[in-house]
């Protein structure tokens, strides 16, 4: 079962894409971890990379904000983490 999710978004289908392939490339290489299954890169508006306990998803921010995973999930523990520019 997941555990975690990690919801994060890019401003543009490029920049979603990118972000999802930042994420699969650091951490098989850094820590040699490669996803069960990613899904979303036909039309790049939301990518969702499955690695067991922890999803990963990148959304644009209008798909971000209609499917609203974190409403969905209100009684989940929330983390917050600024923006790093």
């Amino acid at each position: 079962s997941t555990n975690k999710f990690i919801i994060c978004q890019g401003s543009s289908i490029m920049q979603v894409a990118s972000i999802a392939d930042s994420v699969r490339e650091y951490l098989q290489e850094q820590e040699g971890i490669k996803p069960y299954n990613y899904d979303g890169y036909q039309n790049a508006q939301w990518i969702v990379i499955d690695y067991g306990d922890v999803f990963v998803h990148v959304f644009l921010p209008d798909v971000r904000e209609h499917y609203n995973l974190e409403e969905l999930w209100s009684d989940a523990a929330i983390t917050e983490v600024p923006d790093l520019d």
